[in-house]
């Protein structure tokens, strides 16, 4: 579980460090949770995404443009 990673770097750091991370996992074969508040950075990391609310899955699905 990666719980807001790279939210406290640099803007350019936090994508280059995010493509990477990206290679490496899918390089790898690993699942990761990559939890995030904003959605922009979700969308941009992910091959799934979930929504959670209380605990629960409220929607899931592919993210758009992958």
């Amino acid at each position: 579980m990666l719980d807001e990673l790279l939210s406290a770097l640099h803007t350019s750091l936090r994508e280059t460090l995010r493509d990477e991370l990206a290679v490496l996992l899918r390089g790898l074969d690993i699942i990761a949770i990559f939890v995030a508040h904003d959605q922009d950075k979700a969308m941009a990391f992910t091959d799934d995404v979930a929504a959670m609310s209380h605990g629960r899955v409220a929607q899931s699905g592919t993210s758009k443009g992958r």
